[in-house]
């Protein structure tokens, strides 16, 4: 049993799946702690001259169109919404990054930084852990964040809705949950010249529509848009390479943070 309503209630979201006290336990939160910083966030969160965004995702696997909401940090960035996306750092998700830059090195870099400079921050965990405390560590990361009004849950592990639409409530915030996406896709094979350039065959004019429909769940929630309207908006920047040009911006600025911290660490 906990001592605050609030917290009880947190405790509920994921009810089942974990041992909520283990959660503060491991990120060195007492109950008292935890419920200042809460409520200190929803009493400030109104008086923020601008907000950002959380995005959420369980781990990302193999032959899952699930990869489509990697790029959902660089839609949003496009229409200068700020960002912070976070997902375990799977294969599948090094697959796509490491590209682009060394995500063995992405520490390195500081996410308060980079989400200022460009408008979104990625941030890859541990996907050792589980997946209930992966979605309670980074859910009480955003909502002890003043700056962040909008969360966004994606994870097929039940959540408790009541307990959210409570939490809504009282803490300020708007928090979606949207389920992952069963159809397939073979990760491995994904040509992503094809995806993020202009020139696309069939199979990829499909893909983009496909990860556009996707994504526009996020959209839709942040602007006065249809969701036809904002699948529009977003398969339009697959085409544009609007897309790949952030993705571009955001490998050279990652390259240039961590030569520039490697060679800070190697100075006398």
């Amino acid at each position: 049993m906990f001592k605050t309503k609030i917290l009880q209630q947190i405790s509920e979201v994921f009810a089942g799946e974990i041992c909520f006290k283990t959660i503060l336990d491991q990120q060195d939160f007492t109950q008292d702690r935890l419920e200042a910083q809460l409520l200190h966030a929803a009493q400030l969160r109104n008086q923020q001259p601008s907000h950002f965004n959380a995005i959420i995702q369980s781990a990302i696997h193999p032959f899952s169109h699930d990869i489509a909401y990697l790029f959902a940090p660089f839609i949003l960035s496009n229409l200068n919404l700020k960002t912070l996306y976070t997902t375990p750092k799977t294969p599948t998700v090094l697959t796509v990054f490491n590209s682009y830059f060394n995500t063995s090195e992405m520490q390195l870099a500081q996410h308060t930084e980079i989400l200022k400079d460009l408008n979104f921050s990625i941030q890859l965990s541990d996907v050792a852990q589980n997946e209930a405390e992966f979605l309670y560590q980074y859910l009480l990361a955003a909502l002890c964040n003043e700056k962040i009004n909008h969360i966004f849950i994606i994870s097929d592990v039940q959540p408790n809705l009541t307990q959210l639409k409570t939490l809504e409530i009282q803490l300020g915030v708007r928090i979606f949950t949207l389920a992952k996406v069963t159809k397939k896709l073979d990760i491995a094979v994904l040509d992503m010249r094809k995806l993020l350039f202009k020139n696309k065959d069939t199979q990829y004019m499909q893909l983009c529509a496909d990860f556009a429909e996707i994504n526009a769940q996020i959209l839709v929630p942040l602007m006065t848009l249809t969701q036809h309207q904002a699948q529009h908006l977003i398969d339009d920047m697959f085409y544009s390479e609007h897309i790949f040009e952030k993705l571009s911006v955001y490998s050279e600025y990652m390259s240039t943070c961590i030569f520039n911290a490697q060679q800070l660490a190697r100075a006398p």
